[in-house]
């Protein structure tokens, strides 16, 4: 909502999560509702988003999570936009006494080549630290790459890869000489068409594929599947 020139008041909501229904309890949910301020001109976006987080896990609570979001994207070309993000935030784990901290931050580009092709990459670095609890605790960095692409006049394709490598301060519950490291990788690709479009609503078909190479190869490594679909409406 416009409260002046420039100067937005906002608020946001995001349910996620999954359940399964032969299996309830490994179901994990997630709500987290933002309220704060965002201005935005011509080049120039940023925003101060307090949030609240709760977390579900296996229908019992897990943690409660408070912090802020912070963000700035800007235009330097015509073709070429720059933009930085943060987040610091406390957790609350429910089924312990346990406190927790988290922060990430993260710089990024758009390029776009032309009206139809543009490129996207950047860099992300992210800590956890439960307190008095080392083997739960991480520190993540790693990357994205993107391109998306517009095909004809309608059909539209983005392609993203991200790459992280997590490294876990303390050694590990089962195999105690070590220390978890994990090399993870995720290629997400979306396709839609906005003559599917409906009351501005696109729909949007995905696949999803994760590997994660650990160290710990008994219990970590995996690789997952996933294919869905999304709606997006742009306001």
């Amino acid at each position: 909502m416009n409260l002046k020139g420039n100067h937005y008041f906002a608020l946001s909501g995001d349910v996620d999560g999954v359940s399964y229904w032969d299996n309830h309890d490994y179901d994990d949910q997630t709500a987290k509702v933002s309220l704060g301020y965002k201005n935005k001109s011509f080049k120039t976006d940023s925003f101060v988003m307090p949030f609240l987080e709760k977390r579900r896990y296996g229908n019992h609570p897990y943690y409660t999570r408070k912090g802020v979001d912070l963000g700035v994207s800007r235009w330097t070309k015509p073709n070429l936009r720059l933009s930085a993000n943060g987040t610091f935030a406390q957790k609350d784990y429910a089924y312990t006494k346990q406190q927790g901290k988290d922060y990430q931050i993260g710089f990024g580009a758009t390029y776009l080549m032309n009206d139809k092709t543009y490129f996207l990459g950047g860099l992300n670095y992210a800590r956890d630290k439960v307190e008095n609890f080392a083997g739960s605790s991480s520190k993540r960095i790693g990357g994205y790459l993107g391109w998306g692409q517009i095909w004809g006049e309608n059909f539209n394709s983005r392609l993203i890869i991200n790459y992280y490598n997590e490294h876990f301060d303390g050694k590990h519950y089962v195999f105690t000489d070590r220390h978890r490291t994990d090399n993870v990788v995720v290629t997400n690709l979306s396709l839609w068409h906005n003559k599917l479009s409906f009351l501005g609503i696109t729909p949007r078909l995905n696949w999803r594929y994760t590997n994660n190479n650990s160290n710990i190869n008994e219990l970590h490594s995996y690789t997952k599947n996933r294919v869905f679909i999304d709606f997006e409406k742009t306001f």
